[in-house]
């Protein structure tokens, strides 16, 4: 999860926006959060209906990469 802060002309903090970490590994795009785990993401953004085994056998090897290899498959956030 990625944290920003949007301030005024003055400096002052208005805004605070968070938003997920999203990534694309072997053909998946998901969002994952250190506390709530990995969400699979539909091509529009969305969340997923279904995240099956193939999913979770990705992301269990998504998760053994390094934490610079992960950095690397890092779309947005």
């Amino acid at each position: 999860m990625s944290d920003h802060f949007l301030r005024d002309e003055t400096g002052r903090c208005h805004t605070i926006l968070s938003v997920a970490n999203v990534y694309t590994y072997e053909g998946f795009t998901f969002e994952f959060h250190d506390y709530l785990g990995p969400n699979k993401l539909k091509k529009d953004g969305g969340y997923a209906a279904r995240e099956g085994k193939k999913f979770h056998a990705t992301i269990h090897r998504w998760y053994l990469l390094t934490a610079e290899e992960r950095r690397a498959t890092q779309i947005a956030g």
